[in-house]
């Protein structure tokens, strides 16, 4: 069962995202995450209000511990501090400079500038360290450098920006100049290809990461974005994704997905073999409604956004 649908209409830049399934991951009564998280703590709220969410759909975690969350419904960034204290919202609703209209994922470079997915106005929008306006990158269509119905970013370790183009299927590399690179990957299920990817990573070495949705499964690149691997496949065993979204590594390398039809955190070694199903733990007094974007901190500590509209945070106590 898929955790998400996103309409996308190939016709028009109007891309809204309907069909959210309430998925349940358990949380029970335990405070263990897996073999090596416990539960920290739950910040935000449902709501539009300063600290609050409406169906956030992306985070970043910078190097002081402050987490930018992408809030979908509220057209807007929310900055909290590392204890989760509300700190900001960046942008505000519309198609003007600086402003959002759906937002997915965030990313962060080296000097802390912010790059929001502005999904229904097909652009990445960069804000610097301040939450001030820098500037847009691409615009509708399927041409270099274009997007139909960008849903993530990421930033490698040279500030190269790579977008996750869903309807055209690929992911868009930029320079650090934001000037357009080249495409990698392209529609189908075979290696190399990719169906609706929704999110990425990169490690150290430069390889690249991708969510790759309808296909249940996750595509390595390299850092030429050459195919590498694919890693998982459909199912729900060890190791077996259903709707991967949300994509995280460590400083070991590790890998982390939100498997959002299975109910779970698959976590795999920097090869690309399974090693748990993180999932079974968090606060006793409720349960995660959907796991939908993740990402890890500079002491491996894991963030988890649930689409209810809060966030999960799971402190790392083994290597």
């Amino acid at each position: 069962m898929l955790l998400m649908m996103v309409l996308l209409s190939s016709c028009t830049n109007a891309v809204k995202i309907r069909g959210i399934k309430t998925l349940s991951l358990d949380l029970g009564a335990d405070t263990t995450l897996g073999t090596h998280f416990a539960y920290s703590k739950t910040f935000g709220a449902n709501g539009i209000g300063n600290g609050q969410l409406n169906a956030p759909f992306g985070v970043a975690v910078d190097p002081a511990g402050n987490v930018f969350i992408g809030d979908n419904d509220n057209n807007r960034v929310v900055k909290f501090d590392s204890s989760g204290n509300f700190v900001a919202n960046i942008g505000s609703g519309g198609s003007g400079n600086g402003q959002l209209s759906n937002p997915m994922g965030v990313a962060l470079d080296s000097n802390q500038n912010l790059f929001v997915a502005d999904l229904s106005n097909n652009r990445v929008v960069e804000f610097d360290s301040s939450g001030s306006f820098v500037a847009n990158i691409g615009s509708f269509g399927a041409g270099n450098g274009q997007f139909n119905a960008p849903l993530g970013v990421a930033i490698d370790s040279s500030d190269q920006i790579y977008v996750i183009d869903g309807n055209n299927s690929r992911v868009v590399k930029f320079d650090s100049s934001r000037v357009f690179v080249s495409n990698i990957g392209s529609l189908g299920a075979g290696d190399g290809h990719l169906n609706n990817p929704y999110s990425a990573i990169l490690d150290s070495s430069g390889n690249l990461f991708v969510a790759d949705f309808f296909n249940h499964r996750v595509v390595k690149f390299d850092s030429s974005g050459t195919f590498v691997a694919n890693i998982g496949s459909v199912g729900s065993g060890d190791g077996q994704l259903q709707s991967p979204f949300g994509i995280a590594l460590d400083s070991l390398g590790n890998i982390f997905v939100s498997d959002g039809g299975n109910n779970r955190i698959e976590e795999y070694d920097s090869s690309g073999n399974f090693v748990a199903n993180i999932g079974g733990a968090a606060p006793s007094d409720g349960n995660l409604g959907a796991p939908m974007a993740i990402a890890t901190d500079s002491s491996a500590n894991l963030f988890l956004v649930d689409e209810t509209g809060v966030v999960v945070e799971f402190s790392r106590y083994s290597f």
